[in-house]
């Protein structure tokens, strides 16, 4: 029997749902939760009622944030490992058939050397000399000696990458203009890597020879005879110095060192020293790429503690020659500089830095022949060798010191040092500064010394200046720039282009001005660099400060034309162009790379950038030419090759912002940080959410709020 009322009408299924609908909420009423609710039908807006969809909510964990994090690291590593030449950071901002093009011509790099690339990923504003974080600078080069196989050894030209850390290099370094072509372009860093992969794979293994030799202690090797044993090598040695290395650094007096070379009667420390030092770069000089390696390791049974003991002018020069010239070309920047700061504290020691006129009484009492008169079997007065021997090493520092961008401790400081400058009459010409003294006709060693070191004072004040904390200014530049242009005017005709002179004059003359050039380059570059940290840098840039970025630009193409033109070829010459010529390629390859992201009032015109890419091409079959007289290790015209072809393999009108920043994970609607960084939830800004996501708890802000009306 029904309990129902006859006639009732069924009531109907009007399920509530404990939230307020979207109507109820805009006129901020009381709901009752029913669909449609009561406030809809008195309003006949029953079409309007309706209730958001309800999300479970996800508020993710930082447990759950980590566990994310190290998912996509696990992946990022895989993938590194199955391509380890691609950048994947670049790889969202290109298109379509460029990733494809790049993954296709992907090269298996299984049996090489995988190369770590991460110097290549430091933050590239370093112009200012500022980097994101302060990295250790350590370096080993003993153990690069010992084990010889970096496929492209250089440290100072920021190319060691296998051998760790690597020393502090300042903002004058090559190695800020790479960082920064890697961030514009990132296929020109693919391009570097494969060609890293690819010079490892070629490694043969065990040691070369050369290599053995210069790990050997200095207690492994036999006693040394009263004289080098085969005396023909070592006079084609001997004459090859003289020829080709002498004019750089003319501080040993010839006749004297024929003379005693050939009485062979000296066997104390210094003369060791110093004769090893000419036999070893004579070797090198006259083609011989391995005997020079023996007699470097004699000198180091000779130059070890006992070289602070005492101060002799033939150790002196030792000191000079291997510091300031032989550590360089083994791969050895950072010993060739510890070497040039225990000279220059020798040569101090010695009095060098006062010129002999004011020495005191009591030291020229017991320094003998700093009279000016010839003393018996020598070419040169004593006064004038150790004249020589100090500007020799003022300049030794001061040609390397300007690409290292470190605060220089040898440069000439007119308070503390009086040195004359070394003689240098020109035939026809009587006229000396310092003490006079007759020379033979055609005697430009003094001439060259002088040349260079009235270079070496405006080089040693650039490289001051950019071993300070504060950029420099276009104003500064310009100030140097007209020092420079002076000195280039005032050089004597023999040393200028398009004279007649002697082969080893030509070579000094050539190597004096590509060492300007390069001045010119280190001391504009940083305001190049400056536009490859932002686009935004351009609209600040003064007259001034674009007239800067001009003598870059025309410095490099300078020095290319000069250098791809000249065709003198030995294994010295060589082995300094390659290094200049690898220098001033760096600029148009950035300019290249720069020019498409720059607004359209600063952009290069197309003859320009055409101009730019025949100097690389002449450059890089240059590179080619020289292959014969250059050192294994030297791969700079690889290097170019890949860099140009990665430069212009890069897409067009690629933000570079984007490939400025550093790499980050994206999870949800949030941006993920390296949550071990005391500052990452500073990190985390609101513009990193959407306004309302998936998790937002609308009755936690809403619902209860209006349950209460």
């Amino acid at each position: 029997m029904s309990l129902a009322p006859t006639g009732s009408k069924p009531i109907p299924n009007r399920r509530k749902l404990n939230r307020a609908c979207i109507e109820c909420m805009r006129r901020k009423i009381r709901c009752d939760g029913l669909l449609p609710c009561n406030n809809c039908q008195w309003y006949c807006v029953q079409d309007r009622c309706a209730y958001r969809q309800r999300n479970k909510r996800t508020n993710p964990s930082w447990k759950l944030v980590e566990q994310l994090t190290e998912a996509v690291e696990a992946r990022n590593r895989v993938l590194a490992k199955l391509l380890p030449s691609l950048d994947f950071d670049s790889l969202p901002d290109l298109r379509r058939e460029d990733i494809i093009q790049l993954i296709s011509s992907e090269q298996d790099s299984n049996d090489g050397v995988p190369v770590q690339d991460h110097e290549l990923d430091r933050d590239p504003r370093s112009a200012d000399g500022n980097t994101a974080e302060d990295a250790e600078h350590e370096w080993d080069e003993a153990a690069r000696q010992q084990d010889y196989t970096s496929p492209i050894a250089d440290d100072v030209n920021g190319l060691a990458l296998s051998h760790g850390n690597s020393s502090y290099l300042g903002t004058s370094s090559i190695s800020i203009a790479l960082r920064s072509i890697f961030a514009l372009c990132p296929t020109a860093k693919q391009a570097f890597l494969r060609l890293t992969n690819t010079l490892s794979s070629r490694i043969p293994r065990g040691r070369e020879p050369i290599a053995a030799a210069l790990s050997q202690s200095p207690r492994d090797i036999a006693p040394l005879p009263s004289s080098f044993s085969d005396p023909q090598p070592e006079q084609l040695a001997i004459d090859a110095y003289f020829d080709h290395v002498h004019l750089m650094l003319p501080m040993v007096d010839e006749i004297w060192f024929r003379t005693e070379f050939t009485t062979r009667g000296r066997t104390d420390d210094a003369w060791v020293a110093l004769s090893g030092m000419i036999l070893a770069l004579g070797s090198i000089a006259a083609g011989d790429d391995r005997l020079h390696t023996s007699y470097y390791a004699r000198v180091q049974q000779v130059t070890g503690h006992n070289v602070f003991a005492s101060g002799h002018l033939e150790m002196l020069q030792a000191l000079i020659l291997l510091g300031g010239s032989y550590l360089h070309y083994i791969n050895s920047p950072n010993t060739a500089y510890l070497i040039l700061g225990t000279a220059f504290r020798m040569a101090t020691a010695m009095a060098l830095h006062r010129d002999p006129a004011a020495v005191p009484s009591n030291f020229r009492h017991h320094s003998a022949g700093l009279r000016s008169t010839l003393p018996v079997g020598y070419s040169l007065p004593r006064a004038e060798l150790r004249r020589r021997t100090w500007w020799c090493l003022i300049c030794s520092d001061a040609w390397s010191g300007i690409l290292l961008g470190r605060p220089s401790m040898t440069r000439w400081d007119p308070l503390t040092m009086d040195t004359c400058m070394p003689s240098d009459t020109e035939p026809g010409e009587q006229a000396n500064i310092g003490q006079p003294y007759p020379i033979k006709e055609g005697d430009f060693s003094g001439t060259s010394l002088r040349l260079s070191s009235q270079f070496c004072k405006i080089s040693s004040k650039i490289e001051y200046r950019l071993s300070q904390l504060s950029r420099l200014s276009a104003r500064e530049v310009l100030a140097f720039e007209s020092q420079l242009l002076a000195w280039e005017k005032s050089r004597p005709t023999m040393f200028k282009a398009g004279t007649a002179c002697p082969e080893r004059v030509r070579y000094v003359r050539d190597s004096v001005y590509h060492r300007c050039q390069i001045a010119r380059i280190v001391m504009s570059r940083p305001h190049l660099l400056r536009l490859t940290e932002e686009v935004a840098t351009c609209q600040s840039f003064t007259d001034e400060d674009w007239r800067v970025v001009s003598i870059c630009r025309d410095a490099a193409s300078e020095l290319i034309n000069s250098i791809t033109t000249n065709r003198l070829r030995t294994r010295i010459s060589v082995w300094h162009t390659s290094w200049y010529l690898f220098q001033a390629c760096m600029i148009p390859l950035l300019s290249i790379g720069l020019n498409d992201r720059l607004p359209a009032e600063a952009k290069l015109e197309e003859a320009t950038i055409c101009g730019y890419r025949e100097e690389l091409e002449r450059a890089v079959r240059t590179f080619k030419d020289m292959a014969p007289w250059t050192r294994s290790t030297d791969k700079y015209g690889e290097v170019v090759e890949a860099l140009y072809s990665g430069v212009m393999l890069a897409p067009r009108n690629q933000d570079v912002a984007s490939t400025m920043q550093g790499s980050s994970s994206c999870f949800g609607g949030f941006t993920v940080v390296n949550l071990g960084s005391p500052f990452a939830l500073d990190q985390q800004t609101l513009d990193m959410f959407d306004t309302f996501p998936d998790w937002f708890d609308y009755e936690l802000v809403f619902g209860a709020e209006l349950g209460e009306q």
